[in-house]
């Protein structure tokens, strides 16, 4: 699949699956009840709910990444194994001309029978050996990969059922909640190391004593404060954001590298020690092809800042344009990211399986 696929196929998946797309609405909008609404003692209730419910969202998000890994398994299986129809049906074709042949040979064999002496009898015998054990080295060759077909099969037959229809995301609040605290923690402790170099960063750099010198200004000129700081200071301060923008943009490229990976390993195999298994995590890359998964961190960048640019767009124009904003177009974002990373990670899988199969 390419990666013009991956990005189109993710664009459609929320449309695809409305339902899917409404359920994230909702537990996005549990998640921010805290930030809307102050009853007081009731603010503690609302603020465990957005807890409960952040959690809960990742958690789905779990499931959307399984399904389409999976789904997207079974679809490059059965593009396999319609290939290997064709090849197998192209290898009936080619046995049946080559009975033929050997029907002709046999014929031409025997007209010649009478004038032709012992040795020569044995040597088209002999051919006619060779002919039948190549032709059964092919069928054995057919049979033992239609026997690895079967098995998948059956496998696919186990997660969809005999009709191989596709699997959708499925609420179950103890297992969502499971898994979301498992991928929160995921995430967390790969940015631990890329927040602690970014503190000592701003540390070295001193930025606290700068902010401090700039918070006067703030408390006597309020939002005009801007035009009153020295130009040393302002120069100073915009240096240091450089330097940290920059970085932060670095180690946020280098940290999702590895992180994209490891959220599928630890989807796919259900395991949280397989989210920081690095050396499998390379392996998982090259199989896609460094230079397409690079690509596709690029692209899938560039795609993510349009569509925010858009949500942004979209809080200037009001009230609706925020709710829009903020219960459409975030969950859209989070839905077309989660799956194109399904779809990416399972290139490396189905590249792989191709590879081994392409010389049947």
């Amino acid at each position: 699949m390419s990666l013009t696929s991956i990005l189109f196929n993710s664009l459609k998946y929320p449309f695809l699956n409305l339902k899917t797309f409404i359920f994230l609405i909702f537990l996005f909008v549990l998640s921010l009840m805290s930030s809307f609404f102050n009853f007081g003692y009731f603010s503690i209730i609302l603020i465990i709910v957005s807890l409960i419910s952040s959690i809960l969202f990742s958690g789905f998000l779990f499931e959307i990444i399984s399904t389409s890994i999976v789904n997207n398994r079974l679809n490059e299986h059965q593009f396999v194994e319609n290939n290997e129809n064709n090849v197998n049906n192209s290898n009936n074709n080619s046995n049946s001309n080559s009975n033929n042949n050997l029907i002709n040979n046999s014929n031409n064999d025997l007209n010649q029978q009478l004038s032709n002496d012992l040795s020569n009898n044995r040597d088209v015998f002999s051919t006619n050996n060779n002919n039948n054990n190549n032709n059964n080295n092919n069928n054995n060759n057919s049979r033992s990969f239609y026997d690895f077909l079967q098995n998948e099969a059956k496998y696919l037959e186990s997660v969809y059922g005999k009709k191989k229809q596709l699997k959708k995301p499925i609420f179950s609040f103890k297992k969502n909640f499971v898994d979301g605290i498992k991928l929160i923690l995921i995430d967390f402790i790969y940015y631990i190391v890329p927040i602690l170099i970014m503190a000592l960063l701003a540390f070295k750099l001193k930025l606290i004593p700068i902010l401090q010198e700039i918070v006067p200004y703030i408390n006597k000129y309020g939002t005009q404060y801007v035009s009153h700081i020295p130009n040393d200071l302002m120069l100073q301060v915009a240096n240091i954001v450089s330097i940290l923008t920059l970085t932060f943009i670095v180690l946020y490229f280098v940290v999702s590298i590895f992180l994209i990976m490891a959220r599928c390993r630890f989807v796919k195999f259900n395991s949280f020690k397989t989210a920081f298994q690095f050396k499998e995590i390379i392996r998982d890359i090259s199989e896609i092809g460094w230079g397409k998964y690079l690509t596709y961190l690029v692209l899938i960048g560039i795609a993510l800042f349009i569509l925010s640019l858009i949500g942004l767009f979209l809080m200037n124009l009001g009230v609706i344009g925020i709710v829009f904003s903020l219960f459409i177009v975030f969950p859209f974002l989070v839905m077309f990211f989660y799956n194109s990373m399904a779809l990416i990670y399972i290139e490396g899988e189905n590249q792989k399986y191709l590879d081994e199969n392409k010389h049947v």
